[in-house]
This record gives structure tokens, sequence and C-alpha cells, in this order.
């Protein structure tokens, strides 16, 4: 059972809405641009896919939303420009991917954990919301945090923990927000720390350890913050120009291979 592509976009349809539990697919654009003021999802629910703009412009669109443990696929823009205020996903979610954009919310607020399931965090997911603190799943099998993923979330604080399976933060990904510390987990699969990824994280401190699996660490990437130390692993051949830029408390840099390192680099 489908709701079709654009099936009540920009529809006069007010009102708490609740998605009957044989529906398996809400296609692209089904409800963009609606008033509606609440959505729930009935007990038991078949969805598996949340299409391409679905909920977008939803601007009445408010409260909580939890996403039913079938859904293996949250679109673009899906629920962008909503003013949904919190984010759940029901146990033993089968998400594998968060579109581009699709939480790109300023009223979504609280605690936020990614799904064990997440493979990909799409460019802009959740840019510039205000997520208090970012947790993944045990067992997370997220291989990639693309550009500008969490971008300016001002009130992300806290540390947050790169699970092992990631290979690739993008540019931007943590740039401005205002965690406190970064880890991350063991065993660690990263390869690429990308231009900006936390720069202007100006409340980011203590030391960081860069993980032995890393080639290459971008651009500025950790311009901007309060970092007292870095310990560069010798698989690191590419390290940007500016990474440590403004960086007042560091007080320690330990280069384990052969890495030339100018002043540029500082």
């Amino acid at each position: 059972t489908t709701i079709g592509e654009q099936a009540f976009r920009a529809f006069y349809l007010a009102g708490p809405l609740e998605i009957p539990a044989n529906v398996e697919i809400i296609h692209d654009g089904a409800f963009q641009g609606t008033s509606i003021t609440n959505l729930t999802f009935a007990s038991g629910s078949k969805l598996e896919i949340i299409g391409n703009e679905s909920f977008y412009e939803c601007r009445s669109l408010t409260g909580a939303l939890e996403i039913p443990a079938n859904v293996v696929t949250i679109g673009d823009d899906a629920f962008k420009s909503a003013s949904i205020t919190s984010l759940t996903f029901e146990a033993n979610s089968n998400l594998n991917t968060i579109g581009k954009e699709a939480f790109d919310i300023y009223t979504l607020v609280g605690a936020l954990e990614i799904p064990a399931n997440v493979v990909t965090i799409e460019e802009n997911a959740f840019y510039e919301t205000a997520i208090t603190s970012l947790t993944f799943a045990s067992g997370s099998k997220l291989e990639t945090i693309e550009r500008l993923s969490f971008y300016n979330c001002q009130q992300l604080t806290g540390s947050v923990e790169i699970p092992a399976n990631v290979v690739t933060i993008k540019d931007s990904a943590f740039d401005s927000t205002a965690i406190t510390g970064l880890t991350f987990e063991a065993n660690s699969s990263l390869e690429t720390i990308g231009p900006s990824a936390f720069e202007f994280a100006e409340s980011l401190t203590g030391p960081i350890v860069i993980p032995g699996s890393v080639t290459a660490i971008g651009l500025q990437s950790f311009a901007g913050t309060a970092i007292t130390s870095i310990d560069i692993p010798e698989s690191v051949t590419l390290f940007g120009q500016y990474v440590l830029n403004v960086c007042p408390n560091l007080n320690s840099v330990i280069i384990r291979g052969n890495l030339s390192m100018d002043s540029d680099s500082l």
C-alpha cells in the first residue's frame, strides 16, 4: 500500500495525521506544504520508505516524531522546514539512509541517537538544528558522515564518539558546533577527516588521538578549537594547511611518522 507522489501536496489539510499500519511507501511530496499539526504512525507500521520532500514545508507540524522500525530510507528534504521538536527511532530500527537536508529543522531540540543500521548521513541532514547531544547506537554500521551534516548545531554539546565503521567525515560536518570532546571507537576504520570538519567547534578541548587508519586530515579541520594536544599517527600522509590554526590551548603536537609539517599547518 502506498501514498502517491504529491497526493496531498498543498491541500488544505490540517490537524493530526496518523499513517495506517499497512502503508509501505510515502512517495515524494505526498504531504508537502500541508498544515498538519502532528504526525504519528499506527502500531505495527510496515512503512519502509519516506520519500523526498514528503513533509517538506509542513510548518505547522510540531511535537515529537518517532520513525517506525521498518523504515529503511528517509529521503532528501523529507521533513525540511517542519517544526518538529524531537526525533526518536523505534526500537530495532532498520533505517539505512538519512537523506540530504532531511531534518534541516531549527526547532529540533534534545538528544539524538542515530540507529545502528544507518550507513550514511547525507549532506546537511541535521543542518542548524538545536539538538543538544549526539550518540550512535551500539554496533553502529555508519560509514559516511557527509558534508555539513551537523553544521552550526550550536546547542550540540558534550563528547562525541565516532563509530568504528566510519570511513569518512566530510567537509564541515561538525563545523561551528559546541561539542566539548571527541573520541574514536576502538578499531576505527576512519581514513579521511575532511576540510573544516571540526573548525570553529570552539568548545572542543582536551587531547585528540587520531586513529591509526587515517591517511588524510583536511584543510582547517581543527582550526579555531580549544584542543590541548593532537597525536598524529604514521598512517597520515596528507596534512592540510591551517589544520591547527588559532588553537590557543594547543601545547603538544605528536607526529608518529615522517609527515612534514610547515608553518602553514598551524
